[in-house]
């Protein structure tokens, strides 16, 4: 292999490995515009994860759905949404939501 054609590898799988490092890479969260409201306790532009207290009633006063997580920590499964608008109360003990 020619010099001049072993630069051009090395490029080109240095530019293969750029592009897979920025596809594999997390997205940053955004924060929300508006209000989560846990149990009368106001989140402005929420971003991120927040524990649930038991029986705790949630609104979800952003444009985008809050996702209701098992579990307080949001690393487990998804166990339901509150679109936009809505509130609902967590009857199920030890959840979290989500808002990205």
């Amino acid at each position: 292999m020619s010099r001049k054609l072993a630069r051009r590898s090395i490029t080109l799988a240095a530019a293969g490995l750029s592009a897979a490092a920025l596809t594999l890479a997390p997205a940053a969260a955004q924060a929300a515009p508006g209000e989560l409201i846990i149990n009368d306790q106001p989140i402005e532009n929420p971003s991120g994860c927040y524990p649930v207290p038991d029986g705790a009633v949630v609104s979800n006063h952003t444009p985008v759905r809050a996702m209701v997580h098992v579990g307080d920590d949001c690393g487990e499964a998804l166990d339901g949404m509150l679109p936009p608008g809505a509130e609902g109360q967590m009857v199920i003990p030890g959840h979290s939501i989500s808002i990205s």
